[in-house]
């Protein structure tokens, strides 16, 4: 019967069956017709389609697939293999903190600190992003320590991600043309470190949102406020680099409202550029490294500058009449005396050194900084996973202080933190009142 019919109408049970690979192996095995359309070559859109579907989060070499069919059944088998560790890691979990009903609850006092120490957890964090769409799945379903365990291993292998892009751009692989230019390889790093940033605080919860592209968000948004500065551009071409910086001036500062949060300085989604392209407000550091990035798309040679207390940026297209931009204050251009007054009214006494444009990796270092002050201020509100992101600022802060390239201390700095059981992902599943 499924024999006869057409094939359009054969597709959509398909695809509407895309969840379940071993429905899929049965239909192919009712006829030798069947099977020659499930499992021959002109089914890779087919296969390619019910992959996609499937698994939404794209793996580093998903462009380099071939076999669509043969990349379904290993990522079933994965998912697969996944349910029975999340299962064993539940039922040796639940013996360890002593819950017996369905209902209990983890005694903070006695057990919150224990380590869990399942070899499982090794096998899942080693599988990376290809458990990331099951555990997103399980973990959406809320059922108490189940989900909390799916949360709990997706968190982690988010930072261990997050750690290995670290790891890439402080050991940038470049090409000789990049690398000829350190102007341009500063600013590559600079957006691919306030990108890190973004990723480094998310909270488990955020992580469920399947959706959301953090890095592809920045990079679109960064790539239409610097098309909207070329526009200008080419509708009154500029005859000199200070004309040209009016524009981009004009377009953040006025076009985007782009300004200072004096308002709410001390929030922490300030030193976050993901949060800044949306409120259009925020704090020096990010304003400036934001500056930055467009200026980077537009062929102009944008750095930071790290006065005491304030950051700005810096344009030495000029080397005896470098022009500064107080990002801060409505884009508003600073002579090296208006960087001395800020020194002044700080009672700092003034160096040149000051103006040395910042490496990326300190600017990264600087934010990470700003995001401690502002955790530790907010402390005391009722802000749902504020310590989990204070912690995961803590983990990169201490890895970022390393010696590039310690890539098994990072891991082993991570591997400790996921030992860890984590009160507020408890409190969120109903483990912990």
């Amino acid at each position: 019967m499924l024999d006869a019919l057409p094939i359009d109408v054969l597709n959509q049970i398909l695809r509407f069956l895309m969840d379940d690979g071993t429905s899929v192996g049965r239909i192919s095995s009712c006829s030798s017709n069947l099977h020659d359309y499930l499992c021959g070559q002109n089914s890779s859109d087919l296969w390619r389609d019910l992959v996609q579907r499937r698994w939404t989060k794209r793996r580093p070499d998903a462009d380099a697939i071939q076999n669509y069919r043969s990349e379904y059944l290993r990522r079933h088998e994965i998912d697969h293999k996944v349910m029975q560790i999340l299962k064993e890691m539940e039922s040796d979990l639940r013996e360890l903190l002593g819950l017996k009903e369905e209902n209990d609850m983890v005694d903070g006092s006695s057990h919150i600190n224990q380590a869990y120490n399942n070899p499982s957890l090794n096998h899942l964090l080693s599988l990376r992003s290809d458990v990331v769409d099951i555990l997103i799945l399980q973990a959406n379903k809320r059922t108490r320590l189940f989900g909390f365990l799916a949360a709990r291993t997706l968190q982690i292998i988010h930072l261990i991600e997050c750690y290995y892009e670290w790891d890439n751009i402080t050991n940038m692989k470049i090409s000789d043309e990049i690398m000829s230019d350190p102007h341009r390889l500063n600013s590559i790093a600079l957006e691919r470190y306030a990108i890190l940033l973004c990723g480094i605080q998310r909270t488990p919860m955020q992580l469920l949102d399947k959706d959301t592209d953090i890095a592809l968000n920045i990079v679109t948004q960064l790539d239409q406020i610097a098309d909207d500065c070329r526009r200008r551009i080419q509708i009154q071409p500029p005859g000199t680099v200070m004309e040209k910086i009016a524009i981009v001036n004009d377009v953040l500062a006025n076009q985007y409202g782009f300004s200072g949060n004096e308002s709410d300085y001390y929030n922490y989604k300030n030193s976050l550029l993901f949060c800044t392209l949306q409120s259009k407000k925020s704090i020096p550091i990010t304003l400036c490294t934001l500056y930055a990035c467009v200026c980077t798309r537009l062929g102009l040679h944008a750095h930071l500058v790290g006065l005491p207390g304030h950051v700005v940026i810096g344009l030495h297209e000029n080397e005896d009449n470098p022009i500064f931009i107080d990002v801060f204050n409505q884009c508003k251009l600073l002579s090296i005396h208006d960087c001395q007054d800020i020194c002044n009214s700080l009672n700092i006494s003034w160096s040149t050194t000051f103006l040395a444009p910042l490496p990326a990796r300190n600017v990264f270092q600087r934010m990470l900084n700003n995001l401690a002050n502002c955790h530790v201020r907010e402390v005391r509100q009722a802000h749902l996973f504020l310590g989990e992101l204070y912690f995961q600022q803590q983990l990169f802060a201490s890895i970022n202080g390393q010696q590039p390239g310690l890539s098994r201390n990072g891991i082993e700095i991570i591997s400790q933190y996921s030992f860890k059981l984590s009160p507020e992902l408890l409190r969120y599943y109903s483990l912990l009142s």
